[in-house]
């Protein structure tokens, strides 16, 4: 409450004027911080309020930022994930390709190895029939 007392004190000092208990001016006063009172309890309730509602909305932020993170974690894993399955894929068609590429050149390599082997029995074989007809004819 205001103090009246010191109030009316300073206007005595300050105006020489004597102000009575009783004066309309300080019943005004009086109303005034009445009103003034109340509206501060209500602007107090509102300000209560809004801050719950702040409170409110920031706490939804967060869960809509959780989430939003969430996915895009998720969807840059699997980002990754389709990069890399695509990397390895890539490499293991190279492979493959590396292996036929091989496996022609051993079969290509087989098939003169046994071409080569066959003609050297051609020859062997020509050579033991040369030296059998050599030694049945010094035999005979």
């Amino acid at each position: 409450m205001i103090p009246y007392d010191e109030i009316r004190r300073e206007a005595a000092i300050a105006h020489n004027v004597i102000v009575a208990k009783d004066d309309p001016l300080l019943i005004t006063v009086t109303f005034h911080e009445l009103v003034f009172q109340k509206y501060v309890e209500l602007l107090l309730e509102k300000q209560m309020e809004h801050m719950k509602a702040l409170e409110a909305a920031q706490q939804k932020g967060i869960v809509d930022a959780k989430l939003t993170a969430g996915r895009v974690i998720t969807e840059a894993a699997a980002f990754v994930s389709d990069q890399v399955n695509t990397a390895v894929l890539a490499a293991m068609e190279e492979g493959r390709e590396q292996i036929r590429k091989d496996l022609r050149k051993a079969r290509e390599e087989t098939e003169e190895a046994r071409k080569a082997s066959a003609k050297w029995a051609a020859v062997s074989s020509f050579c033991a029939v040369i030296a059998v007809g050599s030694v049945l004819v010094n035999v005979f």
